[in-house]
C-alpha cells in the first residue's frame, strides 16, 4: 500500500532540451507555442518546480518544464445518445451444452462469475427529475485551444490558459477575459470555465471589441479614442459619443465594449448611444442628456426635466451617460406614479425612469 509502481504508456512526458524548438507532443522543455511543431500543438506552461498534469499526456516529466500538448485531442467528447433496449447482461453457462434460447428462470447453482445487475428500461422521454450529480454542458465553440487552468501566479499565461488576473498576465497581445459563472465561454477557446478562472484570450477576433489600450496620461483633449486611456473626463474622449470611464485606483471594472482588464485603476473612453453632451451655457430647446439647462423650461419636450448638479458637481444623470463637464446641468426624464402601477418601484416610484414601458406611461 503507497507504494509507486513503474507502467507503460504511449504518450509518456518526453524531455528533450531546455528551450527547446520543433517539439511534438509531450515533448518538452517549451517556452511558448511556436516552440512546438504543429498547428493544434500549444505549450503547456507549468509554474516553478510544478508537476502539474498535462492534458493528454502521462507522468510526471520533470519539476518545472513546460511541454507541447494537443488541446484539441483533449476536448471531452459528448455522451453518446442511450441506446433504446438495454444489452442483456452476460451470464455464464451452467450446462454442459448452452441451450438453444436463454432460461428466464434462475440457475440452481451459482454462476461462476458475478452477474451484472440489469440496467432499468430505457424511458422513451428524457426524465423530468434532474440526475444526483449534474452533467456539465459544454460551450458551444468546438474549436480552438481548450480552456486550461495551469493554477495561480504564473508569470505569463497562453491562449486559453488561466488564471489571470490582468491583461499583464497574458503572453504577447492577449487579454484576460473576467469570467463570474461556472460553465461559461470564453471567444476563441474550447470548452467551458471553472468557477471564477479567469482565461486569456484573443481580443477583437471573436468579440468585434477593441482592446483596453494605456496610451498615456494627461494627454490633450480630444486625445483618447474607443477603448484608449488614461483619460480624466469626456472631453478627454475623442467622439461625439465616447465618454470617459471612471474606474477606482485599485480597480479593473470590465469597461463596455472592450477586451481585457487594461490597467489597474486607469479609466478608459467607451462608446454610448446616451452620452452627456454639452451644447452651451443657459441652453435652450435641449434634448435627453444634453445641457446646459437652468429650468425644466430649457428642455424641448413635455417629458423633460432639468437635472441640477451642484456646482463642480459630476453627479451622475439618470439614463445618461459618462461625467459630462462638472457642475453643468442637463436635461433627463423623469416620472411620477400618478397612482399607476410601478414595475420597478425603486427607479420609477422614487421619480427617476429611464427606458421602462410602465415607467413611461407614468410620465407626467
Amino acid at each position: 500500500t503507497g507504494e509507486d509502481y513503474c507502467y507503460h504508456t504511449n504518450n509518456p512526458l518526453i524531455y528533450i532540451a531546455d528551450e527547446g524548438t520543433n517539439l511534438g507532443e509531450c515533448q518538452g522543455d517549451c517556452d511558448s507555442d511556436s516552440d512546438c511543431d504543429g498547428d493544434h500543438l500549444f505549450c503547456f506552461q507549468r509554474g516553478r518546480g510544478s508537476y502539474a498534469p498535462v492534458p493528454g499526456c502521462d507522468g510526471n516529466g520533470i519539476g518545472g518544464k513546460d511541454y507541447c500538448y494537443n488541446p484539441v485531442a483533449t476536448t471531452p467528447a459528448p455522451t453518446p445518445a442511450p441506446t433504446p433496449a438495454p444489452t442483456p447482461a452476460p451470464f455464464a453457462p451452467t450446462t454442459a451444452a448452452p441451450t438453444p434460447v436463454p432460461t428466464t428462470a434462475p440457475t440452481p447453482a451459482p454462476t461462476l462469475v458475478p452477474t451484472v445487475e440489469p440496467t432499468p428500461e430505457p424511458t422513451a422521454e428524457p426524465t423530468v427529475t434532474p440526475t444526483e450529480t449534474p452533467t456539465v454542458s459544454f460551450a458551444p465553440s468546438t474549436t480552438g485551444p481548450a480552456l486550461v487552468n495551469v493554477g495561480d501566479g504564473l508569470s505569463s499565461y497562453n491562449l486559453c490558459q488561466g488564471n489571470c488576473n490582468i491583461d499583464a498576465d497574458c503572453a504577447g497581445d492577449l487579454v484576460c477575459f473576467r469570467s463570474d459563472v461556472e460553465g461559461g465561454s470564453v471567444p476563441g477557446c474550447s470548452g467551458v470555465t471553472e468557477g471564477t478562472t479567469n482565461y486569456c484570450f484573443t481580443p477583437t477576433v471573436h468579440t468585434d471589441n477593441l482592446p483596453l489600450i494605456l496610451i498615456g496620461n494627461g494627454l490633450d483633449h480630444g486625445s483618447y479614442g474607443e477603448c484608449q486611456g488614461d483619460c480624466d473626463s469626456d472631453l478627454d474622449c475623442n467622439g461625439d459619443h465616447l465618454v470617459c470611464f471612471q474606474r477606482d485606483s485599485s480597480s479593473t471594472a470590465p469597461v463596455p465594449g472592450c477586451d481585457g482588464t487594461g490597467v489597474t485603476g486607469e479609466d478608459y473612453c467607451y462608446h454610448t448611444n446616451n452620452p452627456l453632451i454639452y451644447i452651451a451655457d443657459e441652453g435652450t430647446n435641449l434634448g435627453e442628456c444634453q445641457g446646459d439647462c437652468d429650468s425644466d423650461s430649457d428642455c424641448d419636450g413635455d417629458h423633460l426635466f432639468c437635472f441640477q448638479r451642484g456646482r463642480r458637481s459630476y453627479a451622475p444623470v439618470p439614463g445618461c451617460d459618462g461625467n459630462g463637464i462638472s457642475g453643468k446641468d442637463y436635461c433627463y426624464k423623469k416620472c411620477v406614479a400618478n397612482g399607476m402601477a410601478c414595475s420597478d418601484s425603486s427607479a420609477c416610484c422614487s421619480g427617476l425612469c429611464h427606458g421602462d414601458q410602465t415607467c413611461r406611461d407614468a410620465l407626467r
